[in-house]
């Protein structure tokens, strides 16, 4: 997803995160109901059969979005995430600040299952920006493996978790596990992302990740990355993006940050408001 303000490119992304059973591929499908839908509104006593007649489409897929409530699995995604306001995305809206945080939080301290089920771990970074980032989306959290010695705290969304999942599977974060054989790169949106946002993900990702050297006063933060050469080198890069060449050091799976790189990039997130305003 190169621009995630572009509405139509976000929800066709979207819906090809969904499996289909028919021959038309899940984005087919999506544009097969509105088409249903616009010409039953235009002709509301035609029954199946005639429908799929007059627009050349299989009776047995359209036949209980004519004569029942049924609806593409991806139809129903696109409806849940568009009552969370979750599909009208601008650069400097409060919206695509929480799910840039929850990307963000998923690269470097969470995971998105099979069933696109989100879990962010509280390993590292301030919980309170993930939880307000998930009550912002209207996800609500609830929390796992609290008080278990052997496992990570972890939040997941309350509700529409999954839609949630693929939206930010959508954005670019991972699906599933990430190692050194895991084929990752960083969101294409961030490229084109005002600085602001940029530094909101760089940040976020930082604090779950960085480990203090408080005896390295010129370079008092490290993060160790188990990652392929090509992520950590391309995360490097975009950290260098933001402070300058050279302010982050070393080639190996630990690198580490310059003073001067902490000072902008060690920064806590804005913790993101309630009240979410986009514009």
């Amino acid at each position: 997803m190169n621009d995630p303000t572009d509405k139509d490119a976000l929800i066709e992304s979207f819906a090809g995160t969904y499996n289909s059973s028919s021959t038309a591929s899940s984005w087919e499908l999506v544009q097969q109901y509105q088409r249903v839908l616009e010409y039953t509104s235009k002709n509301p006593n035609k029954g199946s059969s005639a429908v799929a007649s007059a627009l050349n489409l299989p009776r047995s897929r359209i036949r209980s979005w004519v004569d029942g409530d049924g609806r593409p699995d991806a139809v129903r995604g696109i409806q849940r995430a568009e009552s969370h306001g979750l599909l009208d995305l601008s650069w400097e809206g409060q919206t695509l600040r929480s799910l840039t945080t929850l990307v963000a939080w998923i690269f470097s301290g969470g995971s998105i299952n099979e069933v696109y089920v989100p879990s962010f771990a509280l390993s590292g970074g301030d919980r309170d920006i993930v939880e307000s980032a998930l009550e912002d989306l209207g996800a609500g959290w609830t929390e796992f493996n609290a008080g278990e010695s052997d496992r990570v705290t972890e939040l997941r969304p309350t509700e529409d978790a999954s839609v949630l999942g693929r939206l930010l599977l959508t954005l670019g974060a991972p699906l599933g596990a990430k190692n050194r054989e895991t084929d990752l790169q960083l969101p294409r949106y961030l490229h084109d992302a005002p600085e602001e946002l940029r530094l909101l993900f760089a940040r976020t990702y930082i604090g779950n990740r960085a480990t203090d050297r408080a005896d390295r006063p010129k370079t008092p933060i490290q993060l160790a990355e188990k990652r392929s050469p090509v992520f950590r080198e391309e995360l490097r890069s975009f950290f260098e993006s933001l402070v300058g060449e050279g302010e982050v050091r070393g080639e190996a799976e630990s690198y580490r940050l310059s003073a001067e790189a902490v000072d902008k990039l060690a920064l806590k997130p804005v913790v993101i408001s309630s009240s979410r305003v986009d514009g």
